[in-house]
């Protein structure tokens, strides 16, 4: 091989690898835990719940108060919040969706003798401050009430793509997301690509 045609093949691997670390379709969940007094709580327990798996994460504030949840599945969760002096706070129910990351920040309350905090999360959807991607996920129910005939611009039930805001379809089927080119939509089914 030439030094020419060496360049060249590192030039591709360096061009091509930003785009092999953006695959994933797991999100992540951060937050800052503060006090009454909207100081940082440091050393703060955090329990996240799968409400779909049942499975547990653990993690702790930093010393600025900021806690990261990183690598989930998209779906159902549970966050309680446990910090000494202070009533315990729970998100009995959220939302997570693919490649979403979800800010979550908590007010804690002292505590009285024994005392907790429930907090409902079932507002319905979240304005995405953290970046500027933008995802959509449905499960099945929705997906088969949907009155869409994706046979008539594809034979794809991929073709959904096109109910995500923001997205438009081509008459081949190319789906492009917020004026983005086709080439720069992913898409995953039941967390795998296609």
């Amino acid at each position: 091989m030439t030094l020419g045609k060496i360049s060249v093949l590192l030039m591709a691997i360096f061009l091509w690898a930003p785009w092999a670390i953006g695959q994933s379709t797991f999100g992540g969940i951060v937050g800052i835990v503060k006090d009454p007094s909207q100081s940082a709580v440091t050393g703060a327990q955090l329990t996240l719940t799968s409400l779909d798996d049942r499975t547990e994460r653990n993690a702790g504030t930093d010393g600025s108060g900021g806690f990261e949840f990183i690598n989930l599945k998209a779906g159902r969760y549970e966050l309680v919040v446990h910090a000494d002096g202070f009533a315990d706070y729970k998100v009995s129910s959220f939302q997570l969706d693919a490649r979403q990351s979800l800010r979550l920040d908590v007010a804690l309350k002292l505590a009285s003798s024994t005392q907790s905090i429930e907090v409902s999360s079932d507002a319905g959807p979240v304005i995405n401050t953290e970046n500027g991607t933008i995802g959509d996920s449905k499960d099945f129910q929705q997906i088969t009430s949907l009155p869409v005939n994706y046979r008539g611009a594809t034979t794809s039930p991929l073709a959904m793509l096109a109910t995500v805001p923001g997205a438009q379809q081509d008459a081949n089927g190319n789906v492009s997301v917020g004026g983005g080119l086709p080439s720069q939509v992913q898409y995953s089914v039941d967390g795998s690509p296609p």
